[in-house]
């Protein structure tokens, strides 16, 4: 509570103040039931809070100053300090995500061993990239296709840090930079995105959001159409989200059988299986979130 008390001491005087504090933390625990040690599941419901308040803030700002907001970030994480005093490039008021930062940053810091945190932060940065990248796409600046779109999702949705803060926690550096984590990874990412666009379609279509596999799908065969013509278009991307969902997660699977087969020795073997349950497990828990929060408004119920 401390942390997010720094994050928005704004919303401390509110009532769902605590309600929150403890639905992240509950969070945490439906994507990562098994034993994490306390130290790291304080900083992923820290990096869970910071996610989902950058996302809110980042939809409210236009394009040129969200990027230049990422980029000054990008600079706190990597130990260059901005200067956001008087807002970034001249815009007052506009300082929130540097200040959830530099708060996120302080806390993690405190936390977790130094290489632990080198990796966390190399991650976030990746994020905030994916970020960059997003505004782009609104621009219309690179490829409007559904594969340009995932690779973003895949980022954006921020689970990485999580899995590699993991992997950090349990393997030697020769096994856990094999590409074949990479692979499970992405599978993953790829398939919660979808989750929470499948989950959240109503809502992102309601407020006309773009950034929805179904509507970039949509987007894709633009025309005009009558009403019955429309629904039924929305039918089908949406059984072709659904599909491609579905084809992500037996990738997950497959690569997670492979890698288990490809642990020797019977102490990282163990590791590994402990690794895998944790990351194929976040899909599964992921979707149980989303399906309850919509991921920016966090209201997980949690049984004791």
């Amino acid at each position: 509570m401390g942390f997010k008390t720094s994050l928005l001491p704004e919303e401390v005087g509110k009532n769902s103040f605590s309600e929150n504090c403890r639905a992240e933390v509950n969070a945490i625990d439906t994507f990562f039931p098994g034993a994490l040690p306390e130290k790291v599941r304080i900083c992923f419901a820290a990096w869970l809070a910071f996610a989902c308040a950058m996302d809110d803030i980042l939809e409210m700002l236009p394009s040129d100053l969200g990027q230049a907001v990422l980029c000054d970030c990008i600079e706190i994480i990597q130990g260059r300090p901005a200067d956001v005093s008087n807002g970034t490039q001249g815009h007052a008021g506009d300082a929130r995500i540097q200040h959830l930062t530099r708060t996120l940053h302080q806390h993690v810091t405190h936390h977790l061993r130094q290489d632990t945190c080198d990796v966390f932060f190399r991650e976030v940065c990746g994020v905030l990239y994916a970020h960059i990248d997003e505004f782009l796409f609104l621009d219309g600046r690179i490829p409007q296709d559904l594969d340009t779109y995932m690779s973003i999702r895949s980022r954006t949705i921020s689970l990485n840090p999580f899995f590699e803060v993991i992997k950090r926690e349990y393997f030697p550096a020769t096994w856990r930079s094999n590409t074949a984590w990479d692979r499970l990874q992405e599978a993953v990412s790829s398939a919660a995105g979808l989750q929470n666009d499948l989950v959240g379609l109503e809502r992102d279509m309601k407020k006309d959001e773009q950034m929805n596999a179904v509507i970039v799908l949509m987007r894709s065969q633009a025309g005009a159409r009558s009403a019955d013509e429309t629904h039924s278009l929305l039918a089908q991307c949406v059984d072709t989200a659904v599909d491609v969902h579905n084809k992500r997660m037996e990738t997950v699977f497959k690569q997670a059988a492979r890698i288990l087969e490809m642990a020797g020795g019977d102490q990282l073997a163990a590791a590994t299986s402990q690794v895998v349950q944790h990351i194929v497990t976040m899909a599964r828990g992921h979707l149980t979130w989303c399906a309850s929060a919509k991921r920016y408004m966090i209201r997980l119920d949690h049984d004791e």
